[in-house]
């Protein structure tokens, strides 16, 4: 599995990151340190995204990779 840390403040993000929602808290999506977990590593789940802010997510990591037009 893919996964995107987040963090936190807001302040300021990078085009490579994104502002996301989560247990009303907004956090940064950090698409620059994508990283590769398995599913056995993965106990609990933190909270699931508006699908606005998974669009911004998606976003970032298509700038992360060099796929935006």
């Amino acid at each position: 599995l893919q996964v995107v840390p987040l963090s936190g403040p807001t302040d300021h993000t990078y085009p490579s990151e994104a502002p996301v929602k989560i247990k009303g808290k907004v956090r940064k999506a950090m698409a620059d340190q994508l990283i590769t977990v398995g599913k056995r590593r993965l106990t609990d789940r933190f909270g699931r995204p508006a699908p606005r802010d998974l669009l911004l997510v998606e976003q970032a990591i298509r700038t992360r990779l060099g796929l935006t037009n």
